[in-house]
Formats: C-alpha cells, structure tokens, sequence
C-alpha cells in the first residue's frame, strides 16, 4: 500500500494512473482543507482522505495525524510531494520507519530566493533553519529524492545538503495524448499576435506559472 500526499496535481495524476491496481493500493491524503482536487485524482485513488489540519503551524496536529493513518492502512510506502509541503510526511515517517520517495521539483538558491522576495533577513533565517532540519531529516529517514533535471541535483546538494546518493533524476514529462492538439486557423493566429505586438519575431512558447518572483 502507498500514502500519495497531494502535491502537483498532473504529476499526482500520472502517478496514480500508472499503478498497478491489482498489485497495489493507494491512498491519497491531503493535510490541510484545500478547494480542489482534481475529480480524476478522486477516481484513480483506491482512498482518499483529508486530515483537515486547519493551521499550517499545527506540525504536531499533522504528523500524529499521518502517524494514524499510516498504521491504520498498514502502509509500506509513503510517495509525499513537493519540497517544503512534506516535512510533517517525513517525520510521520521517521516515527513509523516507512520508507519514502519525495520529488525535488526546483532550485533552492536561499539567497535568489529572498532576494527576490524583498531580501528580509528574517525570511532568510527561518529559511534557513528549515533547510537543515529538512537536511538532518533526510538522513534519519529512509528516503529518496527524485530531482527533475541535473541542475535541480546540483542545487538540492548544494543548498539543501542532501546526500547525493540519495537523488535520482527523473525529468517531469507529460502524455501529449492528454492535451487538445486543435491548431489555431492561421489567420487567427496572425491576428492575436498582431494584437500583442509579436508578429515577424522569434516562435512563441507561452509558460504559465504563478505571478511570483521566483518564477521569473
């Protein structure tokens, strides 16, 4: 049996989806109320729970919580999601012994980052003492990293002093099948770029992420 906490969306998606379901059972488990989730992520789960931790700070509430639900569920494999989103995940793990894999999906440049979140000195210290504790977890736990490219690697032994060992590289790739590949008439596209002022340049990628500075 796997606890799945939720973390991306797609990437939990694809996860499920490819289970083998005569084989295994899986479990998703949010910690916190949250608006949505994804009704496909509903489906593709053999359970879903939500613990209903209402405050973020509550890291007591939420990993006695996931410590229950671990041994309820007898379960052999904890797969727990983005970095900062799984550390109650992993000391829940560290209390029961199961194993873990959690994802690496950015950089974790401290000094980028708070830089260009306003460069408090006081974000930069609570970041800090969160990045060792996480570094010190990451060797109590039996746990391993899957990082999205070489450079996240990089990043992830450099900033969070995780053991390089324990990371894989894994790059986050999505079905093509899953997308509408409907092409634009051309005249429509001509004028929408007309419209932006981006006719005659380069091929045009659109990114859509948060407005946030660490987006770029």
């Amino acid at each position: 049996m796997a606890l799945t906490f939720g973390g991306e969306q797609i990437q939990l998606s694809q996860i499920l989806s490819h289970i083998d379901r005569e084989r295994f059972q899986s479990i998703v488990c949010c910690i916190r109320r949250f608006g949505y989730v994804a009704p496909m992520i509903r489906d593709l789960a053999s359970k879903f729970i939500c613990l209903q931790v209402g405050s973020r700070y509550n890291l007591l509430g939420e990993v006695l919580r996931l410590r229950r639900v671990i041994k309820e569920h007898d379960i052999d494999l904890i797969v727990t999601g983005i970095f900062g989103s799984n550390f109650s995940p992993l000391l829940a793990a560290w209390l029961t012994r199961v194993p873990v894999v959690a994802f690496l999906p950015t950089t974790y440049d401290l000094r980028a980052r708070s830089a260009a979140e306003g460069g408090s000195a006081v974000l930069y210290w609570k970041s800090r003492v969160f990045y060792i504790a996480h570094a010190i977890l990451a060797r109590l736990v039996k746990v391993h990293y899957i990082a999205y490219s070489e450079t996240i690697k990089e990043s992830a032994i450099k900033n969070l002093h995780l053991p390089p060992e324990s990371i894989s590289i894994i790059p986050l790739l999505l079905d093509p099948n899953e997308f509408d590949a409907r092409v634009l008439p051309r005249e429509t596209a001509t004028r929408l770029k007309d419209e932006l002022g981006l006719n005659g340049t380069y091929p045009i990628l659109l990114n859509v992420a948060r407005l946030s500075a660490v987006k770029g």
